[in-house]
């Protein structure tokens, strides 16, 4: 019985388990295994108790019913020892009734006196009884054997005729723990045969036909919710005329010079706010020339609030995902925003001291955050072609497959760092000019003004910003 871990749960602290063989460890641990859940365990605390039956039948239960039968079928079963612990040699029933009757020595002297001659007369008359005793015990004896053994071959008669079925294992007697069993004609098993749980039996034709049904019947789930999205992409195309994302050359191809204009834009954008720094490719380290990212331009129909068309916007994106995350900390590449509890106590508060409230988008916010480490970038054709007419000074950086790469010295969009310097962008200049961030909510910010003794709150969400001020 071995002590498992305490704990203030009505779990048993003990588990019947057998002992293996010692772990050889300092704490004098040993390995057992667990009846109950039939794996093994290592446990340091135990308690030596002798075989009960219940586990005896639980072995033989466990042995009779494992999935890869042995060769020699093991039996468990009690060994005889006595008060002090000593195993008692085992007797066979021939030895234990003993058929041959008990011989009687006559001692006679034709040379002894007459008294010692009377003496021994009477000694072999008191001889003769006993023998005539003892041959009459033996019989009794003989025959008393002969009905235990009848009685033990009717009892196995019976037994055997019985439709009850017999465990191999109890056919066997403690005797025959070494006897060879004869090989189990089935196909031995090419699976495991250790398992955590209890044995699996073969499960019926019913249960086979239910898990290819409940199969199927998933798999044409999946296939239904795929085309029904497919669906709806489809109607929106036909709705709007366009996706939701495009290439730029899907884009131009599509509406011509309203999405080459959105394009330009925004490679305008970028070279107004010094966000990207033209290189050439052959003067970069290879290895450091490696970890450039891919970058793709996307294109977008917006619509206003009552679902009209509002204009045609691009945004160039860098490839995040295949920046190396495991050189950043989680705080490098998170940034909070404020919380819908947040957002509705600044509306309550706005409401209840009847406050005017402001809602501001920064544009190109995330260009506007200084990157703190080398990130390089690859243009794809399209947007490289746009850039050098342009800006034909760029055509000198152009590499052989015609794009062109450069270093971000700003947070460009799609980076996973972008977020965070944004944010710490945001809150630094506000605590700058006055505002104390609240210590609960960090996307809140307060500022008492004295001249006009009123308050004024600002909240973020990413870019954008509600501003609240009686």
């Amino acid at each position: 019985m071995s002590y498992s871990e305490a704990s203030n749960t009505v779990r048993r602290r003990t588990d019947p388990c057998l002992a293996l063989l010692p772990t050889l460890n300092a704490q004098g641990s040993h390995l057992f295994y667990n009846l109950d859940t039939r794996s093994t365990c290592i446990r340091d605390t135990w308690e030596q108790l002798p075989f009960p039956a219940d586990i005896l039948r639980r072995c033989n239960n466990l042995a009779a019913h494992q999935r890869k039968k042995l060769r020699v079928q093991p039996t468990f079963a009690y060994e005889p020892v006595d008060e002090h612990n000593n195993y008692i040699e085992h007797v066979d029933d021939v030895d234990l009734f003993d058929n041959n009757p008990a011989d009687t020595n006559t001692d006679s002297s034709s040379d002894s006196d007459s008294d010692d001659e009377n003496d021994h007369n009477n000694n072999n008359d008191d001889d003769a009884n006993a023998a005539v005793t003892n041959d009459s015990n033996a019989a009794d004896d003989i025959l008393e054997n002969d009905r235990i053994r009848q009685e033990i071959l009717i009892d196995n008669e019976m037994h055997q005729e019985t439709d009850e079925y017999i465990n191999p294992v109890d056919q066997y007697k403690p005797d025959d723990l070494y006897a060879e069993m004869p090989i189990d004609p089935s196909p031995q098993h090419r699976y495991s045969t250790r398992s955590k749980g209890p044995a699996e039996k073969p499960a019926p034709y019913k249960d086979g036909r239910t898990w290819v049904n409940t199969t199927i019947s998933k798999s044409l789930k999946r296939l239904k919710k795929a085309i029904f999205h497919a669906s709806l992409t489809i109607k929106q195309k036909n709705k709007f005329g366009v996706y939701t994302n495009m290439t730029v050359r899907q884009a131009i191809d599509k509406y011509g010079d309203k999405a080459r204009k959105a394009v330009t834009d925004e490679l305008q954008q970028l070279i107004k706010l010094k966000v990207l720094k033209f290189v050439k490719a052959h003067e970069i380290d290879p290895i450091v020339l490696k970890s450039r990212l891919p970058s793709k331009t996307f294109v977008k129909i917006k619509f206003d609030a009552a679902g009209l068309f509002e204009k045609i916007k691009a945004r160039l994106v860098g490839g995040g995902h295949k920046q190396k995350r495991y050189l950043y900390s989680e705080s490098e590449t998170s940034s909070p925003t404020i919380s819908l509890v947040g957002l509705y106590i600044v509306a309550l508060i706005a409401a209840d001291e009847g406050r005017t409230v402001i809602t501001a988008d920064v544009a190109g916010a995330y260009l506007r955050a200084f990157m703190k480490r080398l990130v390089l970038i690859e243009i794809n054709k399209e947007e490289s072609d746009i850039l050098v007419e342009l800006y034909p000074e760029l055509e000198e950086y152009l590499d052989s497959r015609g794009k062109l790469t450069a270093e971000c010295l700003k947070a460009l969009y799609g980076l996973i760092e972008s977020g965070r310097l944004w944010f710490e962008l945001l809150s630094s200049t506000l605590i700058a000019n006055g505002y104390v961030q609240n210590q609960y909510e960090p996307c809140i910010f307060n500022k008492w003004h004295e001249d006009e003794q009123v308050q004024s709150t600002i909240g973020i969400y990413v870019d954008d910003i509600i501003v609240t001020c009686k």
